[in-house]
């Protein structure tokens, strides 16, 4: 779980989730999220190559649901391009990339 916290922790009314989206981290994403949730302009700051789109789906829901701001801060690519689409509040460092791709399953 360390190296979980090293990757997913929260300070103030931010989350940083500098992580793929696996079991494990969307799991710590959660658990943030829901002890956070009540904070006013609640941001997601994402730092992620992807991962599996099924554990992405868990937090997209969450995200819709408390209006939570989702900045990219390096790239998001793959899940984590669907997690920053799916805020209704996002936004970019100058430098930040995103990367999309056409999904597949099985």
């Amino acid at each position: 779980m360390d190296n979980i916290r090293q990757k997913v922790w929260a300070q103030g009314n931010e989350i940083f989730f500098f992580a793929d989206f696996s079991d494990a981290t969307v799991n710590e994403l959660i658990r943030l999220i829901n002890k956070n949730k009540s904070k006013k302009d609640l941001t997601i700051n994402i730092k992620s190559y992807g991962g599996y789109s099924d554990e992405m789906w868990a937090v997209v829901d969450l995200v819709k649901k408390h209006n939570i701001i989702v900045n990219v801060i390096g790239y998001a690519m793959s899940a984590g391009f669907g997690l920053f689409c799916a805020a209704k509040y996002r936004s970019m460092e100058p430098n930040a990339v995103l990367m999309y791709h056409q999904a597949s399953y099985g």
